[in-house]
């Protein structure tokens, strides 16, 4: 009998049209539906892998109580293009507003998170339309956010873009390398800030990283009050750290940050009754590309800079030193910012409670650090994993390795990291060329007090060993997990002698 090859050739080619179909990378419902490019989600989905979403909305918000789980996957948009009209090609909306062909609802509930979103207008865009229109408790966490915009022309994108948004959180986030055309006297929502918000009151935003923000780590306005702004990380930004520009930015409490080595303000209040604690605001520079700008065009700590708001704000124990032009700066003819037990070399228009100026000086103020000091013998190379608690918010971008006299103690590799955090900073050393006792540790890191973070460390010949299961040390605690020295055999006692501190050079 004769058996026909045409059947099974296409029984062959209908199997890899489905092989591929279902092959292609989807946010997946636990009821199987899954949602491409385009779609809108109507219920909670996880990532089964990277998307590539080259034009339009990658994913749009369709239903309160949802969450979208990245599940550390990429969702990528391959190229913003030129971001031009009032909704560009953004990585995923929550946008009230006629888009698509279709007018589309904002949502409340709304959680997104384990995620990396990149190569987009917008990143992430909340919008719940005014008129009495508002987005609540929206969630973005755990996410890594990055090299989102536009440098060739005007745009009014960011990494997170939110208009009338209310009670939501921005928390363990990385927002980096915002993108921006550069304009050196900019309007207030040009593009290119980590974090833009224009209206909406009672939002926290937590532990979060930005850095290498072409406009400002994050600004709001438009009277928003009653944040928590606390335990972030600012650095390299182009216009500031912390921007506050509405003269009616009022009754926000910002405490435990770190906003340095930015261009323009550390932190710039704009409105009144802000309480600013515990902060660390140093090295601020002049000459950023907004040098045009009252916000961005100066190297200051702390500027509270409107003469039509800034009263009535609270500094309580911050540090803010070796800043370009100025510590802390109040503008001509504004009252009531007063404040105590302050760190600072030079000031304008502001004193502290009984004295000129601050009223402790920089001279001496040494960043923290986290230092084990020596340790001692015997000692051999290995892998150490442990873990790490500090007593005080110390950030970090280089580790020193104690070495044993008369050897090349040092280390090869490091990682520190907390994951629910987002946390994540590694380094590898250079063998034994230059300064091969220090390796820069990427990102720079702030560790948070109380918080607990892992590490791994990889040495090299004979650095020095603290022979103890755990430590109290400067800047907190140290543990030995666990120790596999290089001939595979394991310890519990062997804690590496190390310094971790930031180096500002």
């Amino acid at each position: 009998m004769r058996t026909s090859f045409i059947p099974l050739i296409l029984v062959a080619v209908f199997l890899m049209l489905v092989g591929s179909a279902t092959a292609e990378h989807a946010c997946v419902a636990n009821d199987g539906t899954a949602f491409f490019c385009g779609d809108t989600v109507t219920e909670s989905c996880m990532f089964n892998g990277g998307m590539t979403c080259p034009e339009g909305h990658s994913l749009i918000i369709g239903a309160d109580n949802i969450t979208i789980d990245g599940n550390g996957y990429t969702l990528n948009g391959s190229s913003p293009g030129a971001c031009s009209g009032c909704f560009p090609h953004t990585g995923i909306m929550n946008v009230r507003g006629f888009y698509d062909g279709f007018m589309h609802f904002s949502y409340n509930d709304v959680t997104i998170n384990n995620l990396e979103i990149t190569n987009f207008c917008n990143g992430i865009y909340l919008d719940g339309g005014g008129n009495y229109n508002y987005i609540y408790k929206n969630i973005i966490e755990n996410c890594n956010i990055h090299h989102n915009g536009n440098a060739t022309s005007p745009s009014a994108t960011h990494g997170i873009k939110m208009k009338y948004v209310y009670n939501s959180t921005i928390r363990n986030n990385s927002i980096h390398h915002t993108i921006a055309y550069v304009d050196p006297n900019p309007g207030c929502e040009d593009g290119g800030n980590g974090m833009f918000l224009y209206t909406g009151d009672y939002n926290s935003i937590i532990g979060n990283r930005f850095y290498n923000n072409t406009k400002a780590g994050m600004l709001i306005k438009m009277k928003p009050k009653y944040w928590n702004i606390s335990y972030n990380n600012f650095w390299g930004n182009g216009q500031g750290g912390i921007i506050l520009r509405c003269m009616l930015c009022d009754y926000n409490l910002i405490e435990h940050n770190n906003a340095s080595d930015n261009y323009g303000s550390g932190i710039f209040i704009g409105g009144n009754n802000n309480t600013i604690r515990y902060n660390t605001i140093c090295n601020n520079r002049n000459g950023g590309h907004y040098h045009e700008d009252s916000v961005g065009g100066h190297g200051y700590g702390i500027n509270i800079g409107r003469t039509d708001g800034s009263k009535y704000n609270t500094l309580i124990s911050n540090t803010v030193c070796g800043n370009d032009y100025l510590d802390i700066y109040v503008v001509l003819g504004i009252t009531g910012n007063h404040g105590d037990e302050n760190t600072c070399d030079t000031s304008e228009g502001y004193d502290d409670e009984g004295t000129a100026g601050c009223t402790f000086s920089c001279e001496g103020e040494e960043p923290p650090v986290f230092d084990t000091s020596k340790g001692t013998y015997p000692s051999i190379s290995g892998t150490h994993k442990g873990k790490i608690i500090t007593d005080k918010d110390i950030t970090v971008n280089r580790m020193y390795t104690y070495p044993c006299a008369g050897t090349g103690g040092h280390t090869e590799y490091v990682r520190i990291w907390n994951k629910s955090e987002n946390v994540d900073g590694k380094g590898n050393g250079s063998g034994y060329q230059g300064d091969y006792h220090n390796v820069t540790i990427s990102p720079a890191l702030t560790l948070l007090q109380g918080h607990t973070y892992n590490y791994t460390i990889e040495t090299g010949s004979y650095p020095q060993i603290v022979h103890a299961k755990s430590k109290s040390v400067t800047g907190g605690n140290i543990t030995c997990t666990k120790f596999t020295d290089t001939n595979g055999k394991t310890y519990t006692n062997w804690i590496p002698a190390i310094r971790l501190f930031y180096d500002g050079g």
